[in-house]
């Protein structure tokens, strides 16, 4: 029941200076002061050493008037901070670790429609950092697994990768530190090279942070900030092919080629043609199969499918290692004519579909390692035409 006025202040914990101050007061029974205040963009030093373990220092001082009233028996005081988040704090943050996300990359190339044996050069896995926070952390690679389109899995424990280095903390409070972190065919057993073998197409890498792994002394972290990763499988395709297959299928409908013929019986001869541009180093073939709705196959262009394309031009000039040797500098074409007779065209009546299917190896038979990027293509385009024995 006594009057009551004070001020509590918070002190910098290793030189005392106040960094903020509150004055309370009541004057009425019964005495009970409660005050909250906002913090937010204040500033704390928090102290750690054999005295203090994450302390600030809070000073007070206070007035009791005597109103010739009932004395307490005692005054206390509590102090806490309530909604708390941080917008920013620095100091030392004691190493620990934490687990990363699943990160996962797939590998297109090996989907379903790829088919042959590839070697790959100088294929690489590319981990990109964006931290936010003021503090360097490692990533630690608890293994890798590769799995095909079958479902078998490859795995490469963590124990067969280098060991990766700190990503770069952010320099201050709102901005970002990058690191791009590669891992390549000497850091990793097997090589990369080997692991690309299996034909995996998504790899997953499951991943430790290792947080401030160099201890070091001082470092911050902000309200808002993150450590974003993206995971990625490097492909240029450096290297060779051989045994090497695409296909793709497409609906085709013959009565589309003969809207002026009543019956397909009438039709005498069926030449057709294809164009066929070729931006991939690859030497190639092509074949045609013609299927019904069930994908059963009727027929097929070619008896015996032989190389017809040539590679696109590579350049083979610049020095090896160096990005554009072996890389595609243009482009190769063919024309490439066929008749079906009319001994086959009968049976061509209940076609709907048509499988294209390319198949090859890569420029001088493999002799020279290539490059594939994505804008590297084949292209396969089909004209049909009508020889008509009409009886008027």
């Amino acid at each position: 029941s006594l009057p009551l006025n004070g001020e509590i202040l918070i002190l910098d914990p290793f030189n005392g200076e106040t960094f903020f101050s509150m004055n309370f007061s009541d004057q009425s029974p019964p005495i009970a002061v409660s005050v909250e205040e906002d913090f937010t963009n204040l500033l704390f030093r928090l102290r750690s050493d054999d005295q203090y373990n994450n302390g600030v220092r809070i000073a007070f001082n206070f007035t009791l008037t005597d109103n010739g009233g009932t004395y307490p028996d005692e005054v206390s005081f509590d102090i806490s901070l309530n909604d708390f988040s941080i917008a920013s704090a620095g100091g030392y943050i004691a190493p620990r670790t934490i687990a990363l996300e699943e990160q996962k990359a797939n590998i297109s190339i090996f989907d379903d429609d790829f088919q042959g044996d590839i070697l790959l050069e100088d294929p690489k896995l590319n981990l990109f950092f964006f931290n936010g926070f003021g503090i360097g952390v490692r990533p630690v690679i608890t293994r890798i697994v590769g799995e095909d389109r079958t479902g078998d899995s490859l795995v490469v424990d963590g124990s067969q990768i280098d060991q990766l280095p700190v990503v770069t903390p952010a320099p201050a409070p709102g901005d970002v530190g990058l690191s791009e972190i590669q891992i390549e065919n000497e850091s990793i057993s097997p090589s990369l090279t080997d692991f690309m073998e299996f034909k995996p197409n998504q790899v997953r890498g499951e991943i430790l942070l290792e947080i401030n792994p160099e201890n070091n002394p001082s470092s911050f972290i902000s309200q808002g900030a993150s450590l974003d990763v993206n995971f990625e499988v490097e492909l240029p395709i450096y290297g060779s092919i051989k045994n090497f297959g695409l296909t793709d299928t497409t609906e085709i409908d013959f009565g589309d080629l003969v809207e002026s013929v009543d019956d397909i019986q009438e039709i005498e001869q069926l030449d057709i043609r294809l164009f066929v541009r070729n931006a991939l180093p690859v030497e190639a073939g092509v074949q045609l199969v013609f299927m019904d709705d069930d994908f059963n196959r009727i027929d097929s262009l070619f008896a015996e499918p032989s190389i017809v394309v040539p590679a696109a031009p590579v350049d083979l000039s610049a020095p090896v290692g160096t990005p554009n040797h072996g890389r595609v500098i243009g482009e190769s074409d063919a024309r490439i004519d066929v008749s079906i007779p009319r001994e086959r065209i009968n049976a061509l009546e209940n076609v709907t579909q048509v499988r294209v299917e390319v198949f090859g190896y890569t420029t001088g038979n493999n002799a020279e390692p290539i490059r594939l990027y994505p804008e590297n293509f084949i292209e396969v385009n089909l004209a049909a035409k009508a020889i008509f024995n009409l009886e008027l």
